[in-house]
């Protein structure tokens, strides 16, 4: 008997089309007074991918009255970057400096306030992508996110956050001879984190837990699945959501920080003869 495969189809419910008539789209307003930026979205796009859209478009709030949203403490290209992913799928953060690991920091701090969890997701791997990809070219340490990112997540997301622990386990990895040169600047929680992974290693639980990562342990959406590897069953669950509101986040993170740089790059400073 011939075996049938079904030709997959874009086909969906006819209630389950987007409108994009004028009376669906509303504007937002993002950035401070000196940096302020106007944008026209269709309320049926981010509505669906976002917990915080879907209730300003839907419930008795004033900004359905005025079809206008207000993002002032997030920056401009930050929010280009959300809704870049959001129609395109993509994640337009590479360049040429060493700034992105901090754009990846403050995107997913905005999706964690937006509550859009599948941008999450995309940076969440994009992160796990970027130092799997820098272990490989150098043959030894994958690339540090610099204390900027780090003060960062940990200002702008809660207690068991995914990206915390994406963190975590990337310094763990390589950054030991860093932890005392940075230990001023970064955040309490985060030398928290670490003081557990270490507490787990000396017990013969640690190694490098992102080299041959998926990333499905950092995902909040993802297939219930079985993993029987020890090293991918350290999770700690999201607690209530009690986010701080991210006011001139990366001014706060930066001062709290003594350089943006990239950690890996001061660590190979250091070593230097």
């Amino acid at each position: 008997m011939v075996s049938f495969n079904p030709i997959h189809s874009t086909r969906s419910q006819s209630a389950s089309a987007i409108s994009f008539e004028i009376d669906q789209m509303f504007g937002v307003e993002v950035g401070p007074l000196d940096d302020r930026k106007g944008y026209v979205v269709y309320a049926g796009i981010l509505s669906r991918r976002s917990e915080y859209f879907a209730r300003a478009m839907k419930g008795p709030w004033k900004e359905l009255e005025d079809q206008l949203i207000t993002l002032h403490d997030f920056e401009p290209r930050i929010f280009e970057i959300y809704l870049n992913h959001v129609y395109t799928d993509r994640l337009p953060t590479m360049t040429d400096d060493d700034s992105e690991w901090e754009d990846l920091a403050l995107t997913y701090v905005l999706c964690e306030w937006l509550q859009d969890c599948k941008a999450k997701d995309a940076i969440i791997l994009a992160m796990l992508s970027k130092a799997q990809k820098s272990c490989s070219l150098r043959g030894d340490d994958p690339e540090i996110p610099g204390a900027t990112a780090v003060q960062t997540i940990y200002l702008g997301t809660p207690d068991g956050s995914p990206a915390r622990r994406l963190l975590t386990d990337i310094w763990t990895c390589s950054a030991h001879d860093c932890i005392n040169e940075y230990y001023d600047v970064l955040p309490k929680d985060f030398l928290r984190d670490l003081t557990i992974y270490f507490l787990r290693e000396s017990e013969g639980h640690g190694g490098c837990l992102i080299e041959e990562s998926d990333g499905g342990e950092y995902l909040e959406i993802k297939e219930k699945k079985v993993d029987p590897s020890p090293n991918k069953k350290r999770k700690s669950p999201l607690n209530e959501r009690v986010i701080k509101k991210p006011s001139s986040l990366r001014e706060r993170a930066r001062k709290s920080s003594k350089s943006p740089e990239s950690v890996q790059d001061k660590s190979q400073d250091a070593a230097a003869p």
